[in-house]
C-alpha cells in the first residue's frame, strides 16, 4: 500500500480526490518543526490533514526534530497541533551536536509524545539509525531508504523515494510502503488511551478554563523552567526560588502548555 507524506514543501493546493484514486492509502503530514529559537509550524498542516481524513485516508503527523533544542520547547510547540491526530512520527535526520546527545533527544522525544497518549514512532535512515544505540527502542519505524529493492529488517513504513509521482500533487513527492490492510494502517495511526500519571493533582479541581499552566523558562538554560498553575499555586517550585530568578536577571518566556504536556515533562525528569 502507497504513502504518501507531504510538507510546506509540496506544491498547494494538492487534490487529496486525485492522490486516494491513484492508489494511495494514506497520508502522513508535517505538524512542526524544532521549537523556541528554531519553531516552525507548517502553514498547510492543518488543511491538509482536514482534506486527506475528508476523503477516507488514515492520516498522521510528524515531528521534524531538533536535537540541541530542548525537548521541552519542542513538545511546547507540537502540543498545540495534536488534537488533530493520533499518531505523531519522530523524524530524527538531523546531525546536530554530539551523537550521544542526538540519540537521547530523539528517545526523549519519543517517551514524551508516547506520555502524552499518542501513537508515535521513529522516523530515519539506516546510517543515522547506526548513531542511535537501540533504536527504534520498540517504536514503530518509517525507514528511509532509497534505490534499494527492500529495505534492510521489517520497517513498518518504508519511504523508497523522495522522487516520486502521484496524480493530485504537482511535483515531486515521497512515497512511502506499508504492507498491510488499509483498516491496519488506521488501526496503527490511531491514538492509544493516556495511562495514569504520576503527577499529584491540584488541591482544588481545575475547570476546563484553567486546565493551562504557564511555562517559565531561561530559554538558554533548561535548569531555570519553571511551571505553575494558570491560576496561582505552584507545581514543583517554591516561590522563593521563583523570586531567585527574577531578582537575577533570569528573563523569563512564557506559553501555554497544557496538564498533560506538564505530566509527561515531570516523569522525564
Amino acid at each position: 500500500m502507497l504513502v504518501v507524506d507531504v510538507s510546506s514543501n509540496n506544491a498547494h493546493p494538492i487534490d487529496y480526490a486525485a492522490v486516494k484514486a491513484a492508489g494511495v492509502g494514506g497520508a502522513i503530514v508535517k505538524l512542526t518543526e524544532g521549537g523556541a529559537a528554531t519553531a516552525y509550524v507548517n502553514p498547510f498542516a492543518a488543511g491538509d490533514l482536514a482534506g486527506f481524513r475528508g476523503v477516507g485516508l488514515p492520516v498522521a503527523g510528524y515531528h521534524f526534530l531538533h536535537p540541541a533544542t530542548p525537548v521541552v520547547a519542542q513538545l511546547t510547540l507540537l502540543q498545540h497541533h495534536l488534537d488533530a491526530v493520533g499518531f505523531v512520527w519522530v523524524d530524527s535526520e538531523l546531525d546536530e551536536g554530539p551523537w550521544p546527545g542526538v540519540a537521547t533527544a530523539t528517545r526523549a522525544m519519543c517517551e514524551a509524545i508516547a506520555g502524552l497518549g499518542l501513537s508515535t514512532g521513529l522516523y530515519s535512515s539506516p546510517s543515522f539509525l547506526s548513531h542511535l544505540p537501540g533504536a527504534p527502542w520498540g517504536y514503530p519505524l518509517w525507514l528511509a531508504d532509497y534505490g534499494v529493492a527492500s529495505p534492510p529488517g521489517v520497517p513498518t513504513l518504508w519511504q523508497y523515494t523522495d522522487a516520486g509521482s502521484i496524480a493530485g500533487i504537482s511535483g515531486a513527492v515521497d512515497l512511502s510502503r506499508f504492507d498491510g490492510t488499509g483498516a491496519q494502517l488506521a488501526a496503527l495511526f490511531a491514538r492509544h488511551v493516556p495511562g495514569p500519571t504520576t503527577h499529584q493533582p491540584h488541591p482544588r479541581p481545575l475547570p476546563e478554563e484553567e486546565d493551562m499552566i504557564w511555562l517559565d523558562a531561561d530559554p538558554n538554560n533548561e535548569d531555570a523552567i519553571l511551571v505553575v498553575p494558570a491560576r496561582g499555586g505552584w507545581f514543583g517550585i517554591a516561590a522563593d526560588k521563583l523570586a531567585y530568578y527574577r531578582a537575577n536577571g533570569v528573563p523569563e518566556a512564557r506559553s501555554h502548555i497544557t496538564k498533560a504536556v506538564f505530566d509527561t515533562l515531570q516523569k522525564l525528569g
